[in-house]
C-alpha cells in the first residue's frame, strides 16, 4: 500500500472524544477495504482522548493524528481533515459512530459502478453502550438521483428529525467536496443541500452506519433522540423549524424557492407524520414493557 496516495481518506474531527472513540477506530481500523488514511485532528482536548489517539497511532501506520494548539470550532475542525486528505474518495467520520466492516468497500463499489459523487448505506441509532434504539429514522437510505432541481426538492421536503443530515457522512469523490468552504454553513443540512447541487447521492441499502445516541451527542442536541424530540412538545406545535427552513430559502435560487414555497404544506405534513409516528412507537414500547 502507498501510503502516500491511499484510495480512500477518512476524516475524523474530534474534541473530547475519549469516551467512545476506542469503538470508533476499532470499527474503521476493521474494515475490509484496507487502502485509507485515518486522519484525526484533534481539536484541542482536555481529557485522554490524545493519548488514545497517539496510542492507536503508534500501532497503524494509517493513523495520522494531529493536535490542535488551539480549538478551532467544529466545522472549521471538519474543513480541516478535507484539507488534509489525498485519497481519491473521502468520508467524514465522527468519533463517537460505528460502520458495518464493509462500508468502504460497498460504498466504493457502488460510486464506482455508478459514476456518481456520493454513496451513503442505511441508517441505524444505538446508544451509549452500543445497544440498537428504537427511532423512527431505523432503516432508512437516503436517495437522491435525477437533476440537481428535483433531488434539492427531495430533500428540502424531507423533515429534518428524519435523520436526512447523516448523507454528510457519506463517501464522497474528493472531487465533489473540492470548493467547499463549510465556514460558510452553520447546520449539517445546508451543507448537504448544497451538495445536491453538483452530486447525486445513491443508496447502498446493505451496509449500516450506526449512529451513537448519547447526551452530548450532536444527534441528541438536534432532537434525533426519540425521547428527546417526544419531550420537546413545542415541536408538536411547530414541526417547520423557521430556521433550518429559512436557510434553504437563503441558498435556494429563484426558481427553487419558488418551488418550496409551493411545497411547504407538503413539509409541514411530514413533519406531523414524523411525530405521530414517534408517540406510536413510544406507546407500543411502553405497552410491552421497554
Amino acid at each position: 500500500m502507498d501510503r502516500s496516495r491511499p484510495v480512500v481518506s477518512i476524516g475524523m474531527p474530534v474534541y473530547n472524544g475519549e469516551k467512545y472513540i476506542r469503538d470508533a477506530l476499532d470499527s474503521l481500523l476493521g474494515q475490509s477495504f484496507a487502502d485509507f488514511e485515518l486522519i484525526i485532528s484533534d481539536n484541542a482536548s482536555t481529557d485522554a482522548t490524545e493519548s488514545i489517539c497517539r496510542n492507536y497511532a503508534e500501532q497503524d501506520q494509517r493513523i495520522r493524528y494531529i493536535r490542535q494548539q488551539k480549538n478551532l470550532g467544529a466545522l472549521p475542525n471538519f474543513q480541516f481533515v478535507l484539507n488534509e486528505a489525498c485519497g481519491e474518495y473521502f468520508m467524514w467520520a465522527a468519533c463517537d459512530d460505528k460502520w458495518d466492516r464493509d462500508w468502504v468497500e460497498s460504498l466504493k463499489s457502488a460510486l464506482e459502478n455508478s459514476g456518481v459523487g456520493a454513496a451513503f448505506g442505511r441508517l441505524m441509532h444505538i446508544d451509549e453502550v452500543s445497544q440498537l434504539l428504537r427511532h423512527p429514522a431505523n432503516g432508512r437510505t437516503f436517495k437522491f438521483r435525477g437533476g440537481s432541481l428535483r433531488r434539492r426538492i427531495k430533500y428540502f421536503i424531507e423533515f429534518e428529525r428524519y435523520g436526512k443530515a447523516n448523507p454528510i457522512y457519506s463517501l464522497f469523490r474528493r472531487s465533489v467536496l473540492r470548493d467547499i468552504e463549510l465556514a460558510a454553513y452553520h447546520v449539517d443540512f445546508h451543507i448537504v443541500f448544497d451538495l445536491l447541487l453538483k452530486t447525486e447521492i445513491i443508496s447502498v441499502p446493505n451496509t449500516v452506519l450506526y449512529k451513537r445516541v448519547h447526551a452530548t451527542s450532536e444527534g441528541s442536541r438536534s432532537g434525533d433522540s426519540l425521547g428527546t424530540a417526544l419531550r420537546r412538545w413545542s415541536y408538536l406545535l411547530m414541526p417547520l423549524d423557521i430556521g433550518f427552513t429559512w436557510g434553504y430559502f437563503r441558498q435556494g435560487k429563484v426558481v427553487e424557492n419558488c418551488l418550496f414555497l409551493i411545497c411547504l404544506p407538503v413539509k409541514f405534513i411530514l413533519g406531523y407524520a414524523f411525530y405521530l409516528k414517534s408517540m406510536a412507537l413510544k406507546a407500543r414500547l411502553n405497552l410491552f414493557g421497554f
